[in-house]
């Protein structure tokens, strides 16, 4: 599996400052001192590396747009390398209230203690040409929607969403803390930590309550007799066993349903039979012989 990328990105709207070009033989290459707006700390100035086209920077108190990677340098409040800068308006005289900035990170949980999380990331510098390697703090808001949520485990890699509420001071180590909006799961980059609990294996020969009542749903199904297949053809096709086979083969469906259609008979002669009617022919017994012979000798 390919190894985790940390990075952090900042977006926000932020009011130039001072502008200017650090080294004279890249006057395009401009650092400016921009004003952003922390929720707990108020503005906050971060410097901003930017290529500008022309050199021409913008003017002091202008309203900017900034997007781009974010990191902390020792000593520093941190640093943005701008991907996207576009001036808003250079008018100083609009009194604008500032919006948070928003920040997506990647990184790995470090440790959580209490509500906070804190995670390595990183972002890519152009100038030094490396990643550089910082902590941040992920604060979960104890608030009615993630008041039950279930913090991530150390080692885990998460992508995360929020604004950048302050900057942290532990000891000499400034750290950037981030109010949580979103929390997302990353695939772990160590395959010798599985990412879920092996099961045992049940032992041979016992079926699960699963298996069981599969077996018993099964059993208590009446399938009925399958359709066969008949074959057809000349007597000479078929063999001595299929011929008996057809001999002693049970009532056609046919005769079954000619038997059927004769039960009403029955049940008229057994009509007839009440109502004292005895037209239909009786057998002979021995008293209507002796009767015969009676007569016959009368005569």
């Amino acid at each position: 599996m390919a190894p985790l990328t940390p990075s952090m990105n900042l977006a926000s709207l932020a009011k130039v400052r001072d502008a200017y070009a650090p080294d004279s033989t890249k006057p395009n290459s401009m650092l400016l001192y921009c004003d952003f707006h922390l929720p707990k700390i108020g503005n906050l100035t971060i410097p901003v590396l930017k290529y500008i086209e022309g050199g021409r920077a913008p003017e002091t108190g202008s309203l900017v747009f900034i997007s781009g990677s974010f990191w902390m340098l020792p000593e520093t409040d941190g640093s943005i390398e701008a991907d996207t800068f576009e001036v808003v308006t250079e008018d100083a005289s609009l009194a604008l209230n500032l919006p948070p900035p928003s920040v997506n990170a990647i990184g790995t949980v470090a440790s959580v203690i209490g509500r906070d999380v804190f995670m390595d990331v990183g972002a890519y510098s152009r100038e030094t040409k490396q990643t550089v390697d910082y902590k941040i703090i992920v604060t979960v808001p104890d608030d009615r929607r993630r008041a039950r949520m279930k913090l991530p485990q150390p080692g885990s890699n998460i992508a995360v969403r929020g604004i950048l509420s302050h900057i942290s001071i532990h000891a000499e180590i400034d750290i950037p803390a981030i109010e949580l909006e979103n929390l997302s799961y990353l695939p772990r980059t160590d395959a010798t930590q599985p990412t879920t609990p092996s099961k045992p294996e049940p032992a041979a020969g016992i079926r699960t309550k699963r298996q069981l009542l599969a077996e018993r749903a099964l059993g208590s199904v009446d399938v009925g007799n399958p359709m066969k297949k008949t074959k057809s053809g000349p007597p000479e096709a078929f063999t001595l066993e299929e011929l008996r086979g057809k001999s002693h083969a049970g009532p056609s469906s046919s005769q079954t349903s000619a038997s059927n259609l004769s039960l009403p008979a029955v049940s008229d002669a057994s009509s007839q039979s009440s109502t004292g009617d005895f037209s239909s022919p009786v057998k002979n017994t021995k008293a209507s012989l002796r009767s015969a012979k009676l007569e016959a000798q009368k005569a």
